[in-house]
């Protein structure tokens, strides 16, 4: 028999949920249908197996709720009950998978995606106290066997095949839940008159003491601990008959795989978020913050759209504007020292540098007094292959920026602007590297330090008063931050400045002390904002922060993040805009729990 196994990156969540199979790879997929154990002795109930059994309060909904859902037809459809809310699956007959949370009669689509052809019956977690980053969505599917795959609309789309067997097209999953052994799966084929039961403990094949061709499967709930053990039914999907077998001696209590650890993050709610970018896929990437001083509450958010574009937008997430300036990855916003004009004789008091894939070049842009309307004023080359990330900061009279490359490479520029022309000297003053992939970056100017994200091993810091000094390494990667390490800002919370980077592995932000310890404060994540229809925050790239106060909600200064997995309904990518008072807050958290 020839197991098979999908490698993927599984979050740390579906890793704990998928703990109840005794192993994954071919010890996971290879199963002796001819088991020694007795046969399961079946019973004929009066009892109706319902194709797609929905709890009722989503049964009840308006038909043209239903009329919409389905519109495309049905091939799976199921639903569980996680935390507060309902969450139904169906699969079309397009092979889209279509995720909805119910909020009493009204669902909301949560995201969809292609799933391929052959899935004929899903199921959901069914545990006590199952939390949404923990549940684990079953799909049953006629040609290839079980797959799981994380519920958590946030979670990367990706599926681990859990059962495969050569000639055994799978067709009916159910979760159910034992008072003795815990969360509970099985699984049937009409190639094979039984059905496979997952505990968390083991796996057993039964056989049936009729001979059936099962498609559909589903547990009774138990009443109580006194009655701990579920009933299973089955249909004939020859006949139509139903039968119920008792699994009260078939399933022994067992020890429950220890949970792996996870930290809590305080949750985020964005109060805003962005139009999305115009390019599909992974296009969004960094944003940066121009202070209006004039009229703060007209600032601007300057995000990147990579596979073309850099674009601005209002507070309110509002695109204002978009410069096809080419594949610009990075941007960082810095004020010059004194009031310049461009060469049109715009006045200008702050620059927006990009880092520009397209040219491996600087592009330079000037930022308008007063309405923020960008204008491109230079592409400064550079030698780099494959420039990646950047940070820029006010240094003895210049403009410097910290540039690096996919490889490692690092390069320092320092840019003077000519306050009466606008045009832009540029000339290379240090070079260093790091051991592998840096992306973002950070400088505490009051300081003098840079912080250097390398992306699977840590923050480095450079002393930045100096011109040839070398990184060091201060923060190496541990749980439970997970990498890439990519988004650097900086953030003050009652007089302390901290650290904050994105932990892309579990889709969460650490906090990071700036004293000479670097301990980590705690983690925070920005979590779906149900009442403004924002989803939440996953897979960040770029995040910038700032302290100053642009007014109404966003007096205590702005939080904007990157948010790779756009959803609540899928959409392109774009940026999660949170008020500075609510990580302000989740931080005064951290320092008390501490």
């Amino acid at each position: 028999m020839t197991a098979l196994s999908i490698p993927t990156l599984l979050p740390t969540p579906l890793r704990w949920a998928l703990s109840l199979f005794v192993a994954l790879g071919c010890s996971a997929c290879a199963t002796n249908t001819e088991n020694a154990t007795p046969p399961l002795a079946l019973q004929a109930v009066e009892h109706e197996l319902a194709e797609y059994p929905l709890p009722s309060d989503i049964r009840s909904a308006s038909p043209s709720h239903v009329d919409t859902l389905f519109s495309k037809g049905v091939e799976a459809l199921c639903a569980g009950k996680i935390g507060a809310y309902y969450h139904m699956i169906n699969v079309d007959a397009e092979n889209m998978l279509h995720h909805y949370e119910w909020r009493g009669n009204t669902p909301t689509l949560l995201r969809s995606f292609a799933i391929g052809p052959g899935i004929k019956s899903c199921a959901i977690t069914e545990a006590e106290n199952t939390q949404l980053k923990s549940a684990t969505l079953f799909l049953a599917d006629e040609f290839s066997g079980l797959w799981a795959m994380p519920l958590h609309p946030e979670h990367e789309v990706s599926k681990s095949l859990q059962f495969y067997q050569p000639d055994t097209p799978v067709e009916g999953v159910a979760t159910g839940y034992s008072h003795a052994t815990g969360p509970l799966v099985a699984w049937v084929s009409p190639a094979h008159s039984g059905v496979w039961l997952q505990t968390q403990c083991a796996r057993h094949y039964f056989s049936f003491d009729k001979d059936i061709a099962p498609e559909l499967v589903r547990f009774s709930s138990p009443d109580s601990p006194d009655t701990p053990v579920p009933m299973l039914y089955v249909n004939d999907d020859e006949t139509g008959a139903v039968y119920a077998a008792s699994l009260t001696d078939k399933l022994s209590a067992c020890d429950a795989p220890a949970a792996s650890s996870q930290s809590t993050a305080i949750p985020l709610l964005a109060v805003y978020e962005t139009t999305p970018v115009d390019n599909y896929g992974d296009a969004a990437d960094d944003p940066a913050i121009w202070y209006n001083s004039q009229s703060p509450a007209q600032s601007l958010i300057i995000g990147t759209d990579k596979k073309g574009a850099l674009n601005t937008y209002s507070l309110q997430g509002k695109r204002m504007a978009s410069h096809p300036i080419g594949k610009v990855n990075n941007v960082e916003v810095v004020a010059i020292s004194s009031a310049g004009v461009t060469p049109t004789g715009t006045p200008i008091n702050a620059l927006a540098i990009a880092s520009n894939r397209t040219h491996n070049s600087l592009s330079v842009l000037s930022v308008a007094q007063g309405s923020g309307e960008l204008a491109l004023l230079s592409d400064i080359p550079t030698p780099l292959s494959d420039i990646y990330g950047l940070c820029a900061f006010n240094h003895n009279g210049n403009i410097d920026v910290l540039v690096n490359s996919t490889s490692g490479e690092y390069l320092r520029y320092q840019l003077s602007l000519n306050p009466d022309s606008g045009n832009i000297d540029a000339s290379m003053v240090h070079a260093f590297t790091l051991p592998s992939q840096p992306e973002g970056c950070v400088v505490d100017t009051q300081k003098g330090v840079a912080y250097l994200g390398e992306e699977s091993t840590g923050v480095w810091t450079l002393d930045v008063n100096q011109t040839q000094a070398s990184p060091q390494l201060a923060i190496t990667i541990a749980a439970p931050v997970e990498s890439d390490v990519e988004g650097l800002s900086l953030f003050d919370v009652d007089g302390v400045r901290y650290l904050i980077a994105s932990s892309q592995g579990n889709n969460q932000y650490a906090v990071y002390s700036t004293d000479h310890t670097f301990s980590l404060i705690g983690m925070v994540e920005v979590a779906a904002n149900r009442e403004k229809s924002i989803d939440g925050a996953s897979e960040t790239d770029g995040l910038a922060t700032s302290n100053y106060n642009f007014g109404g909600e966003f007096s205590e200064g702005i939080f904007v993040v990157q948010d790779g997995r756009n959803i609540m309904p899928s959409e392109r990518q774009n940026f999660k805009i949170v008020t500075g008072a609510s990580l302000a807050n989740a931080i005064r958290s951290l320092n008390a729990a501490n």
